[in-house]
């Protein structure tokens, strides 16, 4: 192993040791863990990553890591990638048991507010919901990388597999960390609790629903759930 990918694995172990105390601190149980390599060297990317995180453009994903995490009876699956050692936002993925009458995506709305893009009655009660409201609110949007940062375009999507359940996916924010970044898996399932006690969540199967908006780890996801 060289200097580099001594360095980005140092990296990755500072991240990995971090979200385990964030799961710890929160009663949150890791019941499994997963190093995927996309490239043979880890180290590929372990400068060039740290360019574009200070310069901007686009980045690849060389490695990610799989948590699988179990509280009150829910499983969530936390997508946390690099580039090299750089830390790239990640996603949480989970299947909530019951569903929405519509797909529904959250949006950053005006000053700190949240906005549902969904149909207009069923925003107008998540809207009032303050379970709900008060859960959506702590999420966050904006994930810094070096002098640069990345402003997701939402936060959350929720939508029917027509099962009677629901694929909830939310974009990774960062919630503090210094060396680290604090993904704050407590306030996604904060959200899951909340969504699962909505009035309009039914248990009664619905017909399958189109994504509004895309995300990177959805057939890996799909590919552990199966």
């Amino acid at each position: 192993m060289n200097r580099f990918e001594k360095n980005v694995q140092a990296g990755l172990e500072r991240q990995k040791e971090s979200i385990y105390k964030e799961c710890g601190k929160a009663g949150i149980e890791v019941t499994d863990f997963e190093e995927v390599v996309l490239t043979e060297d880890r180290s590929a990317g372990a400068i060039s990553g740290t360019l574009k995180s200070i310069f901007g453009g686009k980045t690849k994903v060389t490695v990610y890591q799989r948590y699988t995490m179990e509280h009150d009876g829910q499983r969530v699956t936390l997508f946390q990638p690099y580039e090299g050692y750089v830390c790239l936002p990640g996603e949480f993925h989970a299947v909530l048991d019951g569903a929405f009458e519509a797909p529904m995506l959250l949006r950053k709305g005006f000053f700190w507010g949240r906005k549902w893009k969904t149909e207009e009655s069923l925003a107008a009660v998540l809207k009032a919901d303050r379970q709900v409201a008060r859960a959506v609110k702590a999420l966050k949007f904006i994930w810094p990388i070096g002098r640069a940062r990345i402003v997701h375009d939402w936060a959350l999507q929720v939508v029917s597999m027509g099962t009677g359940q629901s694929h909830v996916v939310h974009q990774c924010a960062r919630y503090g960390g210094f060396l680290t970044y604090h993904v704050a898996p407590a306030i996604f399932f904060d959200v899951l609790s909340a969504l699962s006690a909505s009035s309009q969540c039914t248990r009664e199967p619905l017909p399958t629903q189109e994504y509004l908006e895309g995300s990177q780890f959805g057939v890996q996801f799909f590919e552990q759930f199966v």
